[in-house]
C-alpha cells in the first residue's frame, strides 16, 4: 500500500521507518481506541486514524518546515522521539479542530527557542487543553500583552425596555465573567487590585470602576508561545 505525503512525513519525524502506515502505527503507540467490545474499539481507532490524518494533511507545510529546523539541531531526538509523539498525542485527543494550528505553533516555537525543558513544555500544553476556542479568543483579543481588557458598552434604553436585549446582554455578561474567571484560575489572568491608599486620596471611593484585568507573566509567555507571530496572534 503506497503511503500518501502525510505518512510519509510522520515516519520521517519519528526516524521509525515503519513498514504500514506511519499515522496507524503511531496512533496505537499512543494507545487509543481501547474498549472491551472489539468491533466499537476499531471504528473508533478508524474514526481517530481519519481525524488525526486529517488534522496533520492541514499543517503538514508548517510541519514539513519544522521538521527541516529539528534536522539542523545537535539534539533532533529529542525532538523527533520525544517532543513530537507529545504533540501527536495532544493533536489526537483535542476535541475542536480549531485549536490544531496553535498546538503546532507550539511545537515549532518550542523548536525555534531551543527548549528541552518537557516539564515546561507540559504546562504550557495542559493549560491549551483545558481553554475552549471561546476561552482563547477572549485571552487573544481583550488579553493583548500591555493592554488592559476593553469593556463593552451597552444601550441602557434598550436594556431597560427591551426585554430579549436584556436577556443577551445578561447572558454575555454572565459567559465573559465565566471566561475571565477560567483564564483567572488558570493564572494567565489577573485582577488589577487599586492601591486604597491611593483611593482614599483621590476621594474617589463612591465611584464605581470597572473591574481591570491583565495578562499574568504566566500568560503572556502563554500567548508568545502559542501565537502565529510576536505582533499578529492569531487563531
Amino acid at each position: 500500500m503506497t503511503k500518501d505525503a502525510t505518512d510519509l512525513l510522520v515516519e520521517q519525524m519519528l526516524d521509525l521507518g515503519m513498514g504500514e502506515a506511519a499515522v496507524d502505527v503511531t496512533l496505537t503507540g499512543l494507545d487509543v481506541a481501547t474498549s472491551a467490545m472489539p468491533i466499537v474499539g476499531s471504528l473508533i481507532k478508524d474514526w481517530k486514524i481519519s481525524r488525526l490524518k486529517k488534522r496533520l494533511n492541514i499543517v503538514e507545510p508548517q510541519l514539513r518546515d519544522i521538521k527541516a529546523k529539528i534536522d539542523k539541531k545537535e539534539n533532533d531526538v529529542f525532538y523527533k522521539q520525544e517532543l513530537f509523539p507529545f504533540v501527536l498525542k495532544h493533536l489526537n485527543e483535542e476535541d475542536e479542530d480549531s485549536k490544531i494550528p496553535m498546538y503546532i505553533n507550539g511545537f515549532e516555537y518550542t523548536v525555534n527557542e531551543g527548549i528541552e525543558e518537557m516539564e515546561m513544555i507540559y504546562h504550557y500544553y495542559d493549560v491549551l487543553a483545558e481553554l475552549r476556542t471561546s476561552d482563547i479568543v477572549r485571552l487573544f483579543k481583550r488579553f493583548t500583552p500591555g493592554k488592559k481588557l476593553r469593556i463593552d458598552l451597552y444601550d441602557p434604553t434598550k436594556f431597560d425596555n427591551d426585554l430579549e436585549y436584556r436577556k443577551k446582554e445578561l447572558e454575555k455578561r454572565t459567559t465573559e465573567a465565566y471566561i475571565d474567571n477560567k483564564l483567572i484560575r488558570l493564572h494567565l489572568a489577573k485582577v488589577i487590585v487599586d492601591d486604597p491608599v491611593q483611593k482614599l486620596l483621590k476621594m474617589d471611593s463612591s465611584s464605581q470602576k470597572p473591574t481591570k484585568y491583565v495578562l499574568t507573566n504566566f500568560g503572556k509567555r502563554f500567548v508568545e508561545f502559542f501565537s502565529e507571530d510576536e505582533d499578529q496572534p492569531t487563531l
